[in-house]
């Protein structure tokens, strides 16, 4: 009991019943968290005692899923972007879609859930409950009890949360919209630059909430600013995480995570390399330091030879371009990160070579190395132009041009934490 509210104060509204469900924010619990301290740590207020859930240290029962295990996927139209899938075990897709669940035979006639279940494909210590011919029961404080049945009537890996951080950058011209929207269970805790824009807490049916991010950024100002979620299912029978938000040139950020990042530039020596405008391109592998493939995404920027910059995400198997006297920056990946660069379809009439990384696995065209917490490694390409004799005589280079993709989509980060839960467990 925290202020009045008990675990379960309100996680009863009937699904058949209109007006159980437009009153299900009756079972929310405000203000169980204050803010972010200088770590990203969730704060909680005064008298409530909580368990390290997230980032914040070891807790019984906790496994801390990271490194590009798990990853989020996000339907991107224009600036707008909505939850699609996790990736990891299982690969649960589907999520910009919500449905009415059936239990067995019974049909419920109102639509309210995307069944996020993340987890399932990992069991880890919980094992699955909530299946409605067999529940399953456990031992708790007021004796041998019950798990309750699912939304849809299966077994699923319940108790389980989530953190997860967006980067956007603004300019002072900027008059688009700035906008979240969250609609599920349990907690959920967004934080705009530390500081709580998001509250609904507690152990509760499925609700909604949209924030206007203008009502915490001034107008014309140009800067970066991170938007960090919070986000817990504890409730042992419906799981719902829609997420949807509108915000202006994003990347990631990896709240609470060790990470370093990757340079790599390109130079152009030999004969008129002062005008050379062709355009090398190169595929980036990055591996776990167990050599498991990364599945999530990560922000680039380009420095261009005017000094401008470019952004992007890239992931695992993506290629990108460069031309002389440009660089590209790949930034939050975590520690222990092998990476491999390769400069790949080299124009004919240049010698490859480069700096940077270990010789071990190296090769005049490949670079490989490993990330450390807080640095960045540095790799620099230089392309020698070679001249050949043309037919009538003289000295002469032969250039090419080739054009590319680039490819942006959002980058992602995220942490999953599968716990269990005794049955009177305070908020």
């Amino acid at each position: 009991n925290w202020n009045g509210n008990w675990l379960n104060q309100y996680n009863r509204s009937d699904p058949n019943n209109s007006d159980s469900a437009i009153n299900a924010f009756e079972g929310c619990t405000f203000g169980l968290v204050t803010g972010l301290d200088t770590n990203g740590n969730i704060q909680y207020a005064d008298g409530v005692i909580a368990p390290k859930l997230f980032n914040d240290g070891t807790a019984t029962g906790k496994t801390f899923y990271t490194d590009g295990q798990f990853g989020l996927q996000f339907n991107r139209n224009g600036d707008t972007y909505t939850l699609s899938a996790v990736t990891g075990e299982g690969n649960l897709t589907g999520l910009e879609y919500f449905n009415n669940p059936v239990t067995g035979s019974t049909v419920y006639n109102h639509i309210w859930t995307n069944n996020f279940w993340p987890m399932d494909g990992n069991l880890g210590k919980d094992g699955k409950t909530g299946q409605y011919q067999n529940e399953g029961n456990y031992v708790g404080v007021g004796g041998n009890k019950m798990y309750p049945t699912s939304d849809d009537g299966l077994a699923h890996n319940n108790m389980f949360g989530m953190q997860y951080a967006v980067q956007f950058k603004l300019t002072e011209d900027y008059t688009g919209p700035l906008e979240y929207y969250f609609f599920g269970d349990d907690d959920m805790w967004v934080f705009l630059d530390g500081d709580l824009v998001c509250d609904i807490g507690g152990v509760h049916s499925s609700v909604g909430e949209y924030v206007n991010l203008w009502d915490y950024v001034e107008k014309g100002e140009a800067g970066t600013h991170t938007l960090s979620f919070y986000y817990t299912e504890r409730g042992l029978s419906g799981s719902t995480c829609y997420m949807q938000f509108t915000l202006p040139s994003v990347s990631s950020a990896t709240p609470g995570q060790s990470t370093g990042a990757l340079k790599v530039e390109k130079k152009v020596e030999g004969q008129n390399a002062n005008t050379n405008n062709d355009t090398f391109t190169f595929k980036l592998g990055l591996t776990g330091s167990n050599d498991t493939p990364l599945t999530n995404t990560y922000p680039y920027v380009i420095i261009d030879k005017a000094g401008q910059s470019n952004i992007g995400t890239i992931s695992n198997g993506g290629t990108f371009e460069l031309q002389a006297d440009e660089s590209i920056t790949i930034n939050n990946l975590p520690t222990g990160t092998k990476y491999k660069v390769e400069e790949t379809n080299v124009p004919d009439g240049y010698i490859v070579s480069h700096k940077g990384g270990i010789e071990e696995g190296s090769t005049a065209a490949v670079a490989v190395g490993q990330i450390e917490t807080g640095n960045t490694a540095n790799v620099t390409y230089t392309n020698t132009i070679t001249p050949k004799l043309p037919s009538t005589g003289g000295t002469g280079a032969f250039r090419f041009t080739f054009g590319g993709i680039t490819l942006i989509a959002l980058a992602s980060v995220m942490v999953i934490t599968g716990r269990r839960r005794d049955e009177h467990t305070t908020a």
